[in-house]
């Protein structure tokens, strides 16, 4: 990820490099998707080549409103803005297991792209455009669990 000057968000501000709860909950040969919950994270990645999945249920451990974080398909990194931090969408958690999961939501996949959906408190999809902004990481502030 490309920092601007002065900047002091980062991917630590999740802390999900050293999270302790980490959970791949789906591994979808058919569908070519993964869904892998990394701390308060959850990562929904669609490696299929042409298939995009409306309304397609994934599984999450912590209960609440969840918005997107992070998206490759933002036009900042050369997207369809199909999904997009910008669009403000929230997703709530249903009590509705799924995969393994005793919550879950239901979200757009494009094809060939990562989201990250992270809690709604967490989120400002305008924090790119502001001076402690990364382009296209919608993080509140320096995030919850920023740590300098």
């Amino acid at each position: 990820m490309r920092k601007r000057k002065g900047s002091t968000a980062s991917p630590q501000a999740y802390g999900f490099l050293t999270a302790g709860h980490q959970y791949v909950s789906r591994k979808d040969e058919g569908d070519k998707m993964i869904v892998v919950e990394r701390g308060d994270l959850v990562f929904v990645f669609n490696f299929h080549p042409t298939n995009s999945f409306t309304d397609y249920r994934i599984g999450c451990y912590k209960e609440g409103t969840y918005k997107v974080i992070l998206s490759s398909d933002e036009a900042v990194f050369g997207g369809y803005q199909n999904v997009t931090k910008n669009s403000d969408v929230s997703f709530n958690s249903q009590k509705h297991g799924h995969d393994g999961r005793p919550l879950s939501f239901q979200v757009y996949a494009p094809s060939r792209t990562c989201v990250v959906y992270g809690l709604a408190d967490t989120a400002d999809k305008d924090a790119d455009s502001k001076s402690y902004g990364i382009p296209g990481l919608g993080v509140k502030e320096r995030g919850p669990y920023f740590s300098r």
